[in-house]
């Protein structure tokens, strides 16, 4: 360890559902409110992958609601996120999860990284002869990516709070999403 930073170590087990529950309960709200819809269009999709429909748009916005809830506080991304999904679900037949129009095979999300996790398996066929993803522009070049990750990065105050609530014995219960 270099500096008079110290590394803080989550200790076995630990879920930051817990700490985010705690510090911004409006979004262990949002999830509890929303897991009987949310239930419901997954069996939706079950049945839609049964008989032999492409539901990959779909999911990858449920993956996005999924990630914003376990681990943002970001309710404003969540709720359009949420109408995303309720648009998607609605549709009398899924969606294609691409190629999109920034060459991402992850239509159904607006978070970068999820697309790319989304369409890597295409990148990499062998058969691949698409043109090259604009999707991930905001940080091919090393300043690019330098400026995301300094605005990405938590803030110490953030580090400290969380670190006293992980600390503590009165931890909320984890949010289930499943």
């Amino acid at each position: 360890m270099t500096g008079a930073q110290e590394t803080l170590r989550a200790p076995a087990g630990w879920n930051p559902q817990g700490v985010i529950s705690a510090y911004f309960p409006a979004m262990a709200d949002l999830c509890r409110a929303v897991q009987p819809e949310v239930q419901a269009i997954q069996a939706s999709l079950d049945r839609d992958e049964a008989r032999g429909l492409d539901t990959a748009c779909l999911r990858q916005a449920l993956r996005e609601l999924r990630w914003r809830l376990e681990y943002t506080a970001h309710a404003e991304g969540f709720r359009a996120n949420l109408n995303r999904i309720r648009t998607l679900a609605a549709l009398p037949r899924p969606l294609s999860a691409g190629p999109d129009e920034e060459g991402s095979y992850g239509a159904g999300t607006s978070v970068w990284f999820l697309k790319l996790d989304a369409s890597v398996d295409h990148f990499l066929a062998a058969d691949f002869d698409g043109p090259p993803p604009r999707f991930l522009d905001r940080i091919n070049d090393p300043d690019r990516l330098e400026r995301y990750t300094s605005r990405a990065s938590s803030s110490r105050a953030w580090q400290r709070r969380a670190s006293t609530i992980a600390k503590s014995s009165t931890s909320p219960p984890p949010i289930s999403f499943d």
